[in-house]
Protein backbone atom coordinates (compact mmCIF):
# COMPACT_ATOMS: atom_id res chain seq x y z
CA UNK A 1 0.00 0.00 0.00
CA UNK A 2 3.08 2.48 0.99
CA UNK A 3 4.37 1.66 -2.57
CA UNK A 4 1.52 2.89 -4.36
CA UNK A 5 1.13 6.49 -2.36
CA UNK A 6 3.95 8.18 -3.35
CA UNK A 7 3.64 7.49 -7.42
CA UNK A 8 -0.01 8.74 -6.39
CA UNK A 9 1.48 11.94 -4.76
CA UNK A 10 3.20 12.20 -7.05
CA UNK A 11 1.11 12.31 -10.10
CA UNK A 12 -1.62 14.48 -8.26
CA UNK A 13 1.54 16.97 -7.81
CA UNK A 14 2.45 17.08 -11.58
CA UNK A 15 -1.32 17.00 -13.04
CA UNK A 16 -2.01 19.89 -11.02
CA UNK A 17 1.29 21.72 -11.96
CA UNK A 18 0.42 20.98 -15.34
CA UNK A 19 -2.92 22.22 -14.95
CA UNK A 20 -1.98 25.39 -13.71
CA UNK A 21 0.31 26.07 -16.57
CA UNK A 22 -2.05 25.54 -19.17
CA UNK A 23 -4.66 28.16 -17.47
CA UNK A 24 -1.81 30.67 -16.50
CA UNK A 25 -1.09 30.60 -20.23
CA UNK A 26 -4.50 30.76 -21.28
CA UNK A 27 -4.96 33.77 -19.45
CA UNK A 28 -2.00 35.55 -21.09
CA UNK A 29 -3.27 35.39 -23.87
CA UNK A 30 -6.48 37.05 -22.92
CA UNK A 31 -5.05 39.18 -21.24
CA UNK A 32 -2.69 40.19 -24.17
CA UNK A 33 -5.97 40.64 -26.62
CA UNK A 34 -7.36 42.52 -23.64
CA UNK A 35 -4.24 44.76 -24.05
CA UNK A 36 -4.24 44.83 -27.93
CA UNK A 37 -7.70 46.26 -27.63
CA UNK A 38 -7.26 48.66 -24.70
CA UNK A 39 -3.92 50.36 -25.87
CA UNK A 40 -5.43 52.83 -28.66
CA UNK A 41 -3.61 55.60 -26.47
CA UNK A 42 0.08 54.52 -25.52
CA UNK A 43 2.97 53.90 -27.63
CA UNK A 44 4.49 50.69 -28.00
CA UNK A 45 6.73 50.64 -30.98
CA UNK A 46 10.12 51.26 -29.06
CA UNK A 47 12.84 51.81 -31.44
CA UNK A 48 16.06 49.62 -30.84
CA UNK A 49 19.66 51.16 -31.05
CA UNK A 50 20.04 51.04 -34.71
CA UNK A 51 16.53 52.81 -34.88
CA UNK A 52 14.82 49.68 -36.19
CA UNK A 53 13.15 47.42 -33.92
CA UNK A 54 13.28 44.28 -32.58
CA UNK A 55 16.41 42.88 -32.91
CA UNK A 56 19.29 44.75 -34.98
CA UNK A 57 19.38 43.67 -38.57
CA UNK A 58 20.60 45.43 -41.58
CA UNK A 59 19.20 46.23 -45.51
CA UNK A 60 22.26 43.65 -47.10
CA UNK A 61 20.85 40.93 -48.98
CA UNK A 62 16.99 41.63 -48.55
CA UNK A 63 15.05 40.41 -51.34
CA UNK A 64 11.79 41.71 -52.77
CA UNK A 65 8.98 39.63 -51.24
CA UNK A 66 7.27 39.65 -54.41
CA UNK A 67 10.20 37.93 -55.96
CA UNK A 68 11.23 35.60 -53.00
CA UNK A 69 7.71 34.39 -53.15
CA UNK A 70 7.81 33.25 -56.88
CA UNK A 71 10.13 30.38 -56.11
CA UNK A 72 9.68 29.86 -52.17
CA UNK A 73 9.05 26.08 -51.61
CA UNK A 74 6.18 26.80 -49.15
CA UNK A 75 6.43 23.23 -48.29
CA UNK A 76 8.74 24.24 -45.31
CA UNK A 77 9.74 27.06 -43.21
CA UNK A 78 13.07 29.19 -44.25
CA UNK A 79 14.55 32.29 -42.62
CA UNK A 80 15.25 34.88 -45.13
CA UNK A 81 15.68 38.61 -45.47
CA UNK A 82 12.93 40.52 -47.56
CA UNK A 83 11.56 43.92 -48.49
CA UNK A 84 8.20 44.96 -49.14
CA UNK A 85 5.53 47.67 -48.81
CA UNK A 86 3.58 47.77 -45.74
CA UNK A 87 -0.67 47.42 -46.68
CA UNK A 88 -1.72 47.92 -43.08
CA UNK A 89 -0.63 47.97 -39.50
CA UNK A 90 -2.59 46.55 -36.30
CA UNK A 91 -4.32 50.02 -35.54
CA UNK A 92 -4.24 49.52 -31.65
CA UNK A 93 -0.65 48.90 -30.92
CA UNK A 94 1.31 47.99 -33.76
CA UNK A 95 1.25 44.34 -32.98
CA UNK A 96 1.42 42.62 -36.69
CA UNK A 97 1.43 44.41 -39.99
CA UNK A 98 0.66 42.93 -43.18
CA UNK A 99 2.81 43.63 -46.83
CA UNK A 100 1.95 44.12 -50.65
CA UNK A 101 2.54 40.49 -52.55
CA UNK A 102 1.55 41.45 -55.82
CA UNK A 103 -1.25 39.00 -57.30
CA UNK A 104 -0.84 36.85 -54.53
CA UNK A 105 -2.58 39.08 -51.75
CA UNK A 106 -1.06 40.69 -48.71
CA UNK A 107 1.38 38.31 -46.21
CA UNK A 108 0.94 38.84 -42.45
CA UNK A 109 3.51 39.69 -40.24
CA UNK A 110 3.81 39.02 -36.70
CA UNK A 111 6.89 40.02 -34.53
CA UNK A 112 8.82 37.18 -32.55
CA UNK A 113 7.56 36.28 -28.63
CA UNK A 114 5.07 39.35 -29.04
CA UNK A 115 8.73 41.33 -27.84
CA UNK A 116 8.45 44.42 -29.94
CA UNK A 117 6.02 46.13 -32.03
CA UNK A 118 6.12 48.34 -35.06
CA UNK A 119 4.56 52.54 -35.68
CA UNK A 120 1.05 52.41 -36.23
CA UNK A 121 1.37 54.99 -38.74
CA UNK A 122 3.81 53.33 -41.30
CA UNK A 123 1.40 52.23 -43.88
CA UNK A 124 2.32 52.95 -47.20
CA UNK A 125 6.21 52.50 -46.13
CA UNK A 126 8.80 50.08 -47.36
CA UNK A 127 10.38 47.98 -44.18
CA UNK A 128 13.00 45.41 -44.25
CA UNK A 129 12.51 42.01 -41.91
CA UNK A 130 13.76 39.40 -41.14
CA UNK A 131 12.78 36.01 -39.61
CA UNK A 132 10.71 32.88 -40.62
CA UNK A 133 8.13 32.63 -43.37
CA UNK A 134 6.08 30.16 -44.08
CA UNK A 135 2.85 28.71 -45.36
CA UNK A 136 -0.03 28.53 -42.82
CA UNK A 137 -3.93 28.45 -42.19
CA UNK A 138 -5.37 31.24 -40.45
CA UNK A 139 -8.71 30.82 -39.00
CA UNK A 140 -12.34 32.66 -38.94
CA UNK A 141 -11.29 34.17 -35.75
CA UNK A 142 -7.99 35.61 -36.36
CA UNK A 143 -9.25 37.01 -39.39
CA UNK A 144 -12.24 38.58 -38.06
CA UNK A 145 -9.42 40.30 -35.12
CA UNK A 146 -6.59 41.28 -37.94
CA UNK A 147 -9.64 43.11 -39.59
CA UNK A 148 -11.13 44.91 -36.43
CA UNK A 149 -7.74 45.94 -35.17
CA UNK A 150 -7.17 47.22 -38.84
CA UNK A 151 -10.23 49.75 -38.92
CA UNK A 152 -12.53 47.53 -41.11
CA UNK A 153 -16.51 47.99 -40.63
CA UNK A 154 -18.37 45.39 -39.37
CA UNK A 155 -19.84 44.53 -42.39
CA UNK A 156 -16.75 43.99 -43.63
CA UNK A 157 -15.79 41.64 -40.92
CA UNK A 158 -19.32 39.87 -41.17
CA UNK A 159 -18.24 38.94 -44.32
CA UNK A 160 -15.48 36.50 -43.10
CA UNK A 161 -16.42 32.86 -43.31
CA UNK A 162 -13.52 30.49 -44.40
CA UNK A 163 -10.11 30.27 -43.16
CA UNK A 164 -7.52 31.16 -45.30
CA UNK A 165 -4.08 29.32 -46.25
CA UNK A 166 -1.71 32.07 -46.85
CA UNK A 167 2.47 33.23 -46.21
CA UNK A 168 2.88 34.16 -42.77
CA UNK A 169 6.03 36.00 -41.21
CA UNK A 170 7.64 35.77 -38.17
CA UNK A 171 10.21 38.85 -38.00
CA UNK A 172 12.54 38.66 -35.34
CA UNK A 173 13.62 42.41 -36.38
CA UNK A 174 12.05 44.76 -38.54
CA UNK A 175 13.58 47.99 -40.57
CA UNK A 176 11.73 50.86 -41.75
CA UNK A 177 12.69 53.30 -44.49
CA UNK A 178 12.75 56.72 -44.72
Amino acid sequence: MKRLIFPMLLSTLMLGAACNSASKKTSEVKNVEEECYASKDKEYAKPNAKGGFGDVITRDAAVSLTEFTKSYDRKAAQTVKLKGKVLEVCEQKGCWMSLDNGSEGPMMVHFKDYAFFVPRDIKGKNVVIEGEIKSDTTSIKELKHYAADGGKSKEEIEKITETKVELTFMASGVIVEK
